[in-house]
């Protein structure tokens, strides 16, 4: 699955000035590319993306840069000649990107989670459930006891007051089967950029939602400039998270049926 850091790197490319390259030096707190003119701190507090090697999949902040090299805080070893980069300027930073993917992923949507810590008990009709269990859209009874559970969908129930509810007459009617519960819960902040974004977003959509973001810092931070219009940048981010909306999943909690 695509992680935070691919996330953050397909966005910097979008709202910002993107240099790469290919190392020729390292240490614990550089990073040398004899081949680039950069011009003196014009990264600096910028992001730099270690696109392979040791550090392959993470990003950190340049405090500051001369023509052919980047500086930043120690790592605990060095920068591997032949390490590919990708820096970005500091009009966007570090810390607003990672937020921006964070805002993206809760404005989309929520996600679905599944849970089989309950077991049927004969003729009981009212479970409680787990605390992290509040919006819950689907309840599968098993058929079996072991792999392959045989998994079939009740219709008969309610959720109240964290209490899973079968209506009289549907609840299940033998001991010790499990009960698999699928729920809506909310997106947590990523932190670590190898984390995985959950597997039902679209990534279009996701990224987008955090150009949209990204855009509209820049307007409030940094104004329209000859540079980046953040105002027109707003405008084609909404634009084109709106054509890719449809390809977001839209999760719906399954249907009740009549109690007869």
């Amino acid at each position: 699955m695509p992680t935070l850091f691919e996330a953050m790197l397909r966005l910097a490319g979008e709202i910002g000035t993107v240099r790469e390259g290919t190392a020729t030096g390292g240490a614990t707190t550089t990073l040398t590319d004899a081949s680039k003119s950069l011009g003196t701190d014009v990264f600096k507090l910028g992001t730099l993306f270690f696109l392979d090697g040791t550090y392959e999949g993470t990003s950190v902040v340049v405090t500051s840069n001369t023509d052919t090299q980047f500086t930043f805080s120690a790592l605990d070893d060095a920068v591997e000649v032949g390490t590919r980069y990708a820096c970005l300027d500091k009009d966007i930073p570090r810390d607003v990107l990672m937020r921006a993917v964070n805002e993206a992923l809760r404005d989309i949507a929520p996600y679905k989670q599944e849970d089989t810590v309950l077991e049927t008990v004969a003729d009981q009709e009212v479970y409680s459930l787990p605390a992290y269990v509040r919006n819950l859209l689907k309840v599968e009874i098993a058929t079996a006891t072991e792999e392959p559970y045989g998994y079939y969908e009740s219709n008969h129930w309610d959720f109240m007051n964290g209490e899973l509810r079968f209506a009289p007459g549907f609840a299940p009617d033998l001991d010790g089967y499990a009960i698999r519960l699928t729920y809506q819960e909310e997106h947590t902040d990523l932190v670590d950029e190898s984390e995985d974004i959950p597997y039902n977003v679209n990534m279009d959509v996701l990224h987008w939602t955090a150009v949209l973001y990204c855009a509209k810092y820049g307007r409030r931070v940094l104004g329209d400039t000859d540079k980046v219009n953040w105002t027109e940048k707003a405008s084609e981010a909404s634009a084109m998270r709106f054509s890719h909306q449809r390809k977001q999943e839209t999760i719906r909690r399954s249907p009740r049926h009549a109690d007869w």
